[in-house]
């Protein structure tokens, strides 16, 4: 790590890390190490635990504030130390001489809170009373499984003959190994087993299939397609059926709408299409669909243009405003397949559009905010809001060393931030303030003035938090607000009984991700608590400075930096530098010459 001060026009310092560091790093994004709910009398020996919600597969560890074996004990067995309520078996490891990990042996079970105990006293001698043990409790995530059959296409369009049937599994949590749940899903026709082939996601909850092999002939028939995961310990049994058309049978197979942010139907047919065809006029919908806008939606004053895309056996029809609620799609007859043949009769598909799901997101990913005639902007997006709760999190300049061990300078991922800062500001600010011009319908870009919300103290970082609650929401649900009862929400308090700011990623909507009430399936459901949470919230840390750093290291030590203004993109020089260690101790020091460039 090394700091940069700039003896000149810049009263102002930033850290950045170069190098990786050691620390502690949590195993997927709600596998988050806590130390916020350590007991007093415990907080001398325990630094972190795993909390939240967790994979099934996930291990747990428990990070202790000082060195706890010595180097030779590192990758050995430590059973004894923890213990799990429901009971756990498994295989407990230090990791390395501050941590415990425990690996289960099945898999946590799914939908599952647990609770552990870490006995101290196995691990140091001559304890208090109160710290010889200590309880923390965590969430597995609920699996689920779904499948879905998107239709059939030739292997060939000059041969129709041979088709295949495309589909996805879909599943709420990893399963262990990706040839395990091939084996759940069986495709027949006519009696006889066909192939399937498979391609699995990175994050393992998307496991895409082509079924081969099916034979298109002269009469229709169908494939079946019948799964049944129980010895994945998940309970999903069911089947489903896809139609064959004959041969010369030349229709409409399904509709479906994808909601994207470009929404967007999907028309399968059962034949390949002619690409060059004019589709205006063949397509469109049946009555007057709903527009989606800030009032969840309401009824289309005027028309609504489509645009076409052919892609093999299927049409993408992509309206020109966002829609909402159920409409009729008609196909008429004259749409041609590959080798134009018109379709001769007109068919009607009901579709259901949903308005987009309450969410926040920033714009971009930079973490400098150079000043300007604006002061400090962050820009970000909303949709189906219209308002959002904003918290500052100061991390004191003293601590960004100690906060850069476990933390990477843009904040996407955040541990043990309670030990080097504290929440200095909370507030509702309502959308339609930021852009009158704003349809909550729709992705829409706002600029939040941080100057309004916090003075910016130069040598500090602060993490930006966008969240909102089930009120904020523009949704189906009824949940939302006038603005009266807006107002009324603005001006309630925050604090907790020791008069501190009470971070909304700490209440039942927030970090935790859980509560008494809480089901999994509900987490992408706007209509339940369990919705609000952080997944759904944006957050990014921001230095107020007018220095932009390049930094590069090399394989024998050598470094190179070079520092220049950010709102005129010349060189600093005379900028002094001071590298760090990982135990926040000096190790070197450089100032940039003429051209804003050091090397050390």
């Amino acid at each position: 790590m090394f700091q940069i001060i700039s003896r000149k026009q810049f009263p102002i310092y930033i850290l950045i890390a170069i190098f990786a560091v050691g620390g502690f790093v949590a195993c997927g994004k709600k596998d988050v190490l806590r130390a916020k709910e350590i007991p007093e009398a415990v907080k001398s020996y325990v630094y972190a635990y795993t909390s939240g919600v967790i994979s099934k597969a996930d291990p747990v560890r428990v990070r202790f504030a000082g060195a706890a074996v010595t180097e030779d004990k590192v990758g050995t067995e430590a059973n004894g130390i923890l213990k799990f309520e429901p009971s756990a078996s498994g295989n407990a490891i230090w990791e390395d001489d501050h941590t415990l990990r425990f690996d289960p042996e099945d898999g946590w079970k799914s939908g599952t809170a647990y609770i552990a105990k870490v006995s101290l006293t196995d691990v140091f001698d001559n304890l208090p009373e109160e710290a010889r043990s200590f309880e923390f409790d965590f969430l597995v995530r609920e699996q689920s499984l779904s499948v879905e059959a998107y239709g059939i296409e030739a292997e060939d369009a000059s041969d129709l003959k041979r088709q295949l049937l495309k589909g996805a599994v879909t599943v709420t949590d990893r399963v262990a190994k990706n040839e395990d749940l091939e084996k759940i899903l069986k495709a027949t026709q006519g009696g006889k087993a066909l192939p399937i082939v498979w391609e699995h996601s990175e994050d393992g909850l998307t496991h895409d299939f082509t079924v081969g092999e099916i034979v298109r002939g002269t009469s229709a028939s169908e494939v079946k397609l019948a799964w049944d995961a129980d010895d994945l310990d998940i309970d999903a049994e069911g089947d489903t059926k896809v139609a064959i058309p004959a041969l010369g049978d030349f229709s409409v197979m399904s509709a479906r709408v994808v909601e994207a942010d470009n929404q967007y139907v999907v028309l399968h047919f059962s034949d390949p299409l002619l690409a060059s065809q004019d589709l205006n006029g063949l397509i469109g919908f049946k009555g007057e669909p709903k527009v989606a806008g800030d009032s969840y939606y309401y009824e289309n004053t005027g028309n609504i243009n489509l645009n076409f895309t052919v892609d093999g056996n299927r049409i993408f029809v992509y309206p020109s405003m966002r829609l909402a609620g159920q409409i009729g799609i008609e196909v008429r007859p004259g749409v041609k397949n590959a080798a134009g043949q018109a379709m001769d009769k007109p068919t009607i598909w009901q579709v259901d559009f949903e308005p987009i799901k309450p969410r926040v997101r920033l714009v971009g990913r930079g973490v400098i905010l150079p000043s300007s005639e604006q002061g400090l902007v962050l820009p970000f997006e909303a949709v189906s809001l219209q308002a959002v709760e904003v918290e500052i999190f100061k991390i004191y300049d003293n601590n960004i060393l100690q906060f850069l061990q476990t933390n990477d300078l843009d904040g996407q991922d955040s541990y043990e931030l309670q030990r080097v800062g504290r929440v200095i500001r909370r507030q509702m600010v309502p959308l339609k303030g930021l852009n009158p011009k704003s349809n909550a319908g729709g992705w829409t870009r706002y600029a939040l003035d941080l100057n309004k919300l916090f003075t910016a103290d130069p040598n500090a970082i602060y993490q930006v938090r966008i969240g909102f609650r089930p009120e904020y929401a523009i949704y189906k649900c009824g949940n939302r607000k006038d603005e009266d009862n807006l107002k009324e929400l603005s001006q309630q308090s925050y604090t907790d009984e020791n008069g501190e700011i009470r971070s909304f990623w700490g209440d039942y909507y927030g970090m935790d991700g859980y509560y008494e009430d809480f089901q999994w399936q509900h987490r992408t459901n706007p209509c339940y608590g369990a919705y609000y949470n952080s997944e759904n919230f944006a957050q990014t840390n921001v230095l107020a400075s007018d220095l932009g750093i390049t930094a590069k290291g090399g394989t024998d030590n050598t470094y190179f930096v070079a520092v220049a203004d950010l709102r005129t993109t010349e060189s600093v020089g005379e900028v002094d530098l001071e590298f760090y260690d990982y135990q926040q101790q000096i190790i070197g020091t450089a100032k940039t010459n003429g051209d804003g460039i050091a090397e050390l």
